[in-house]
């Protein structure tokens, strides 16, 4: 779960072994590069369900797009 609540800070958690671990930062580092995460992958959504003939046909393409599911 990743959670920006503007630009100054953000939290992350995750379970890990059954548990949740979670970050709070307001390093601006790391806020920017998980809030710019957040909106890549908001992207490769949308084109990943706009387009997915088109992007499962290319191999390099299909092989990088199944490298970011997890």
């Amino acid at each position: 779960m990743l959670l920006v609540t503007d630009t100054k800070q953000l939290l992350f958690a995750a379970v890990e072994q059954g548990s949740w671990q979670a970050i709070r930062t307001q390093a601006q580092p790391f806020v920017k590069v998980f809030a710019e995460f957040f909106y890549h992958d908001m992207a490769l959504t949308a084109f990943s369900r706009k387009y997915p003939e088109e992007m499962f046909k290319d191999e390099e393409i299909k092989s990088l797009l199944l490298r970011l599911r997890y």
